[in-house]
């Protein structure tokens, strides 16, 4: 649903940044679905339609860093080549 939706990769985008800010204020374990909702500007239900948890926004986080690496990495003529 979201790959297609502008509007839904936009919101998902500023709920990951929302929830990485509050991460860098307090404890995870402590940071609220409703905290990540209203610092993104954004209803609760938006949150629940994008992402089932906290967890699942860090997940995705990662795996976009982790490919963002690996074209990069792609990008380097040969390296990649030598890891694999």
């Amino acid at each position: 649903m979201g790959k297609n939706n502008p509007k839904a990769e936009q919101s998902k985008k500023w709920l990951t940044k929302a929830l990485l800010q509050l991460m860098g204020e307090k404890e995870y374990n402590s940071i609220t679905i409703k905290e990540i909702a209203d610092r993104a500007q954004l209803a609760r239900r938006t949150y629940y339609r994008n992402f089932n948890s906290k967890d699942e926004i860090i997940s995705q986080y990662c795996d976009k860093i982790c490919d963002q690496y690996m074209v990069k990495l792609k990008e380097q003529e040969g390296i990649y080549d030598r890891l694999y």
